[in-house]
């Protein structure tokens, strides 16, 4: 006979709550309490004995239900009405309990005061997204209570604190033994604690991958390896890597010896995760469509260990959901490996039903239209499992609600269509798409639509994408939850939440004369191509249903029964054309072979997917937060096959010395989206980085040249840079851009709105009080010149005016700046001296120095070397404003007079400097770690292993302008500088300190037109320029604006003063007035001397 444990569960917490003891125990609290608080010094008190009987209470008669009073202490939130944080007492589930001395709740004012604070409390957890339903205040002696009514709160008076009033408390601490399906509430059950049921099964899963992997799993595990990029010789992101394997040791109490294990716990951490999440699904479907013929979520409770595998079995192929009437919710995936009889055992088992325990006390919550609001339910959840450098390591970052809901605003802002349609490409967990439901469910309550009216509107105009499965998985579910209120019994749904790749979507061809959608799945085990003749995917809804018919067909291995059910896709006028016949055969054929080699068996579910993403249609809005993953950090292949689209003709800018061949691939997926999905007038708004508008990287990708050949054009931008870091754990820079098909005179400018978070706000919440929250000012993102697509970010309060702008933009430097030395590795050649070493005329006692986040780790040692070759160095940060400091010296083992590219060879080494060639002998290795790409820098092969990258002509001048190529614009004239020895030697400078040494014609520069062409860089005018028109993380090496030539006739009076303003600089370099006073001065010169060019 079967106990069903729920029903079980509910009528012993019942008879608790009836029971005798029960009534007596808190009667006998409220008593103590009132004695108690009659004498007690401080509300600390009287919290710490409120407590103790509660505590005691939980723990004498819930305990046997597993239901515990363990409640957070002085939780900080963020109070509507006040800027600073305010700190509950007590916060515990729904309920948020303030405690107050008798004395402080003498007065009516005192009381409204005390019930001011707790309405307070309560909103603003509510505000954050904490679901919190009932509020106490009370002093021990009285109390006033908050419930929830219809969205508001309603307070009671004060009154005594008695045994009905702990009554109330206690069944709204345990809820009655149910949740409300909310974030924080996922989150504090399921997150990556120590005993967290999903952490606890992510175990299990990890040691039953290790020691029973079965041939199948294998091989999924391989595909999930070739979908999420991962590889054995991935060494792009080294950091991140070496980060998230730490993280993932951790988290699995586990020393990985191999890359392959570590591999197996992130696979297994994402199968928890997603075997959560589709319990979670089930059980909210099976509370919504209720059908007593269908199996229940209640009956997994009572289930035993090969029973529960099969409905595993059966939720994982998504059999189950479709029963109840939702046809692709679940639809097997990469994560249903253990379910299959061979990996499946007991532990899994165990794990799985805590799981399934532990969700069965949770409900859906049912609200009035009026009060509907979609919510992202797995973001946190998913923070919370996963840990940060998991997903970091992935390019995984999530929008906060308020900013989400933001860029639609203001994208609809442009949209004239009344009933439009929306996309995001790279919906992650569906943080947009909520937004946009909620947008929908608004304009549809106006209307006074009934809920399939509702849910039809959804459906239709709201859709997503993600390449990510667990993205997928999660954004359906959440999809869904956010839809039930609108789901009647009979109701049939399709989640329109697709897996497709938003840079590299199925494309239309011809072939015969046929049109086709081709995609190509470059799989690890078999690359392969599928041609689907388009008319057939017309009915997107028929397509689906009968992809997912043919799985029988193919687990039978019936290639013809497959043939003729897909036939059925194509009108009965066209199903005699013989490519269509041969191309529906050849899939019908591979779908076989891949079953018959135990091939995953998931490809019939993966290709309608893929194929959907290419006939959804055109939409209104294209809205989101694309991976922001640079070009370089892409696995090889990824890459290749993204170079073989037409588009990246035109995205690239082709310049390998700046960074040009380097891309985002969030600017693809701009390209990508904007080209295959949207309408003429529609909007286009993503969050990307705000190196997009000025780095020169994107030269070619702000032409945004479609792949159809037609132009999309910025229309506007907004400026985040300033906001507060709105993604918790993320410090990169990053704007709103808007784009539409409307074209734009961008030498007139588009606008930029720039958002200051002030002093004391938080922007890292999920909802805000935007205008409390942020300062607005506004600027204009122009192009300056004709001959590059760089904008330069004018603010309203800039020194010189947009015409004065764009004479400086006009040319580019006509000076030639050079990247500093590749001094690689540091550890290995960069030394400082050392205090009371041995020193004599020739030689010098140093050792090398450490950098904590060095990729090669070289003990610190001692050398004595001869002094002929050690040159001082200098940095990047070690210049400023006119001036330069050194504290480190460098090998430089070359000789003008016979190379100025290429090393002296170690003959020559052995006998000019026996102990520094003793020396480099010695690290040999390290420097060939490095040789090659010095090689590919230096053009030469036959060249000693020492040679270091960007060596030339530039580095023997007797002058430098030495400037900095990020952080900050500054700029200073160095010659020769005075080493520990007294020696006066010509420096050498590292990677970020750029140097300008020659002049066109590659004659050095003399020391007037050194200094100036440092005052023209020092300039306030030239410094703010860079600042707006420039990442100040890569400032450009050729300056992009005007060095005249020194010597003209028509300037030179000027060219002189400004040197000699910089000479006096130099001298006066640490006196802070006069150089603010300098640089303004010769930013005046310096526009006064384009002007005379000019005319």
């Amino acid at each position: 006979m079967k106990i069903d444990k729920n029903k079980f569960r509910k009528q012993q917490l019942e008879a608790v709550l009836n029971s005798d003891i029960y009534q007596k125990a808190i009667y006998d609290m409220a008593i103590a309490m009132n004695k108690d608080a009659k004498t007690a010094p401080n509300e600390k008190t009287i919290e710490t004995r409120f407590d103790q009987y509660l505590t005691l209470i939980f723990n004498q008669l819930f305990d046997h239900l597993d239901i515990s009073y363990y409640p957070t202490k002085e939780e900080a939130v963020d109070t509507v009405r006040a800027i600073s944080k305010g700190h509950a007492d007590t916060s515990i589930g729904n309920v948020v309990i303030e405690f107050k001395q008798p004395r402080t709740l003498s007065s009516d004012k005192d009381q409204l005061s005390a019930l001011n604070q707790i309405k307070n409390y309560l909103d603003g957890f509510n505000l954050k997204g904490n679901n919190k339903t009932f509020g106490m205040v009370t002093d021990g002696i009285k109390c006033a209570t908050f419930i929830q009514n219809g969205g508001k709160f309603e307070n009671t008076d004060f009154i005594p604190l008695g045994h009905l009033q702990i009554d109330q408390l206690i069944k709204n601490i345990i809820g009655l033994g149910q949740k409300d399906f909310t974030a924080d509430s996922l989150a504090d059950d399921f997150g990556g604690g120590k005993n967290s049921p999903s952490r606890k099964l992510a175990m299990v899963l990890f040691r039953s991958l290790q020691d029973t992997g079965t041939d199948k799993t294998r091989m999924l595990l391989t595909e999930w390896k070739h979908l999420f990029k991962l590889s054995h010789d991935d060494n792009s992101q080294q950091r991140a890597i070496i980060e998230r394997r730490k993280a993932l040791s951790k988290y699995f109490n586990n020393e990985f010896k191999t890359i392959d294990e570590e591999y197996n716990a992130l696979f297994s951490l994402q199968t928890s995760y997603a075997i959560l999440i589709k319990l979670i699904a089930f059980k909210v479907i099976s509370q919504v469509k209720y059908d007593d013929s269908l199996i229940q979520y209640e009956e997994l409770l009572n289930l035993d260990y090969q029973s529960l595998r099969l409905q595993m079995q059966e939720l994982e192929s998504g059999s189950i959901i479709r029963d109840y009437g939702i046809q692709n919710l679940l639809e097997g995936d990469f994560f249903s490996w253990y379910s299959s009889q061979e990996q499946w055992n007991e532990k899994i088992s165990n794990s799985i039903q805590e799981i399934i325990a532990k969700l069965n006390i949770y409900t859906i919550k049912f609200v009035n239209e009026g009060e509907y609001i979609a919510n992202d339910f797995f973001k946190k959840l998913y923070q919370s499992i996963i840990p940060y450098e998991v997903r970091h390591s992935l390019g995984e970052y999530y929008t906060p609600e308020w900013l989400a809901e933001h860029i639609v605003n203001e994208s609809l802002v442009h949209i004239q269509t009344a009933k439009w349609r929306a996309l995001d490409p790279t919906c992650g967990s569906g943080t947009f798409l909520t937004v946009l439901i909620n947008k929908i469910v608004e304009e549809c309550k106006e209307k006074g639509l009934d809920s399939a009216d509702i849910l039809r509107e959804i459906t239709t105009r709201v859709i997503g994408i993600d390449l990510n499965p667990l993205a997928v998985i999660t954004a359906r579910v959440n999809y869904f939850l956010n839809i039930t209120n609108f789901i009647y019994f009979d109701t049939e749904v399709e989640i329109p939440v697709y897996s497709g790749d938003a840079a590299y979507i199925p494309e239309k061809i011809e072939i015969k004369e046929i049109p086709f959608i081709k995609y190509s799945f470059d799989t690890k085990i078999a690359p392969f191509d599928v041609f689907f003749p388009e008319i057939g995917l017309r009915n997107l809804k028929k397509f689906s249903r009968i992809m997912i018919d043919i799985e029988l067909d193919i687990l039978a291995l019936n290639s013809d029964a497959i043939y003729i059910r897909l036939m059925e896709l194509i009108p009965s006028n066209q199903r005699h054309i013989s490519i269509i016949q041969e191309k529906l055969r050849e899939l019908s054929e591979t779908f076989v072979e891949f079953e018959d080699k135990k091939w995953n068996g998931i490809w019939a579910r993966i290709i309608t997917n893929y194929l959907t993403t290419a006939n959804i249609g055109k939409v209104d809005l294209i809205v989101g937060n694309p991976p922001w993953v640079d070009w370089k950090n892409l696995p090889s292949l990824y890459r290749e096959k993204i170079k073989s689209l037409e588009i990246t003709d035109t995205i690239f800018s082709g310049d390998a010395y700046t960074g040009g061949i380097n891309l985002n691939i969030a600017a693809l997926i701009t390209n990508v989206s904007i080209s295959t999905w949207l309408s003429d007038d529609g909007v286009f708004g993503m969050l990307m980085p705000d190196t997009f508008l000025v780095q020169q990287t994107y030269e070619g990708y702000r032409n945004l040249i479609l792949n159809n050949g037609s132009r999309a054009y910025f229309m506007k931008a907004h400026d985040w840079t300033k906001s507060g870091n709105p993604f918790v754990d993320v410090t990169q820079k990053f704007y709103t851009y808007y784009i539409s098909y409307k074209e734009q005179d961008y030498a007139q400018g588009i606008p930029v709105t720039k958002y200051k978070k002030k002093r004391g706000a938080n922007s890292q919440q999920e909802k805000i009080d935007f205008k409390n929250t942020f300062e607005e000012d506004e600027a204009l993102a122009i192009q300056l010149n004709e001959d590059t697509t760089n904008f330069t970010v004018i603010n309203k309060s800039s020194l010189v005016t947009i015409e004065e702008y764009k004479l400086l933009a006009k040319e580019k430097s006509i000076y030639r700046g050079r990247e500093g030395v590749e001094v690689y590795p540091q550890e290995l050649l960069i030394f400082e001296t050392v205090d009371q070493g041995k020193e004599d005329s020739k030689n010098i006692t140093v050792q090398n120095v450490q950098v904590k986040r060095s990729k090669f780790k070289v003990p610190q040692r001692r050398y004595y070397f001869e002094n002929k070759y050690l040159h001082p160095l200098i940095k990047g940060k070690d210049i400023e404003p006119f001036k330069v400091t050194s504290e480190f010296l460098v090998p430089f083992v070359y000789d003008k007079n016979v190379s100025t590219q290429v090393a002296i060879d170690e003959l020559t080494l052995r006998k000019e400097s026996p102990k520094i060639f003793k020396f480099f002998n010695e690290s040999k290795g390290l420097f060939e770690n490095q040789s090659a790409y010095s090689k590919k820098l230096i053009n030469g092969e036959d060249i000693p292993y020492y040679s270091l990258a960007r060596v030339g002509e530039y580095s023997f001048a007797p002058h430098f302008v030495a400037f900095r190529d990020n952080t900050k614009n500054v700029a200073t004239v160095v010659s020769e500088i005075e080493t520990p020895w007294g020696e006066y030697k010509r420096p050498v400078f590292q990677n970020h300190a750029v140097t300008i040494s020659q002049r066109p014609d590659g004659k050095y520069i003399s020391l007037n037109e050194a200094h100036y062409i440092c005052a023209i860089i020092n300039s306030n005018v030239v410094n703010e320029f860079v600042n707006m028109s420039s990442d100040s993380r890569s400032f450009p090496i050729n300056p992009r604006y005007q060095i005249p030539l020194y010597g003209n006739e028509k300037i030179f009076e000027i060219q002189e003063k400004m040197a000699r303003l910089s000479k006096k600089a130099h001298k006066e370099c640490d006196n802070e007035k006069f150089i603010a006073q300098t640089v303004e001065e010769l930013g005046k010169l310096y526009i006064k001397m384009l002007r005379i060019l000019e005319k």
